[in-house]
C-alpha cells in the first residue's frame, strides 16, 4: 500500500510542478510583452522629443491621440516639442 500512496504523491507533485511551470511561462511572456511595449513607447517618445518625427506621427504609430501622446510623454518624463 505504501507504494501506491507514494505513486499518488509523486503524481500530485508532478502535476503541481507542471502547473507551476506553465503559470511561470505565461507570466514571463506577459511581463516580456509589457516591457517590450514600454521600450517601444519610450523610443517613440524620444523620437518625438528630439523632433525626428512629429507629434502626429508618434501618436499615429502608438495608436493614440496627440493629446494622449502628450500626456503620456509628460508622465514618462519627456518634453513635448510644442511645450518649449
Amino acid at each position: 500500500m505504501c507504494d501506491v500512496a507514494q505513486r499518488l504523491e509523486d503524481r500530485g507533485i508532478e502535476k503541481g510542478m507542471k502547473a507551476g511551470i506553465e503559470k511561470g511561462i505565461k507570466e514571463g511572456i506577459k511581463q516580456g510583452l509589457q516591457k517590450g511595449r514600454e521600450e517601444g513607447n519610450q523610443m517613440i517618445y524620444s523620437l518625438v522629443e528630439d523632433e525626428s518625427i512629429s507629434m502626429e506621427k508618434g501618436a499615429q504609430k502608438l495608436g493614440v491621440s496627440v493629446e494622449k501622446l502628450q500626456a503620456n510623454m509628460i508622465n514618462a518624463g519627456y518634453k513635448c516639442p510644442d511645450m518649449e
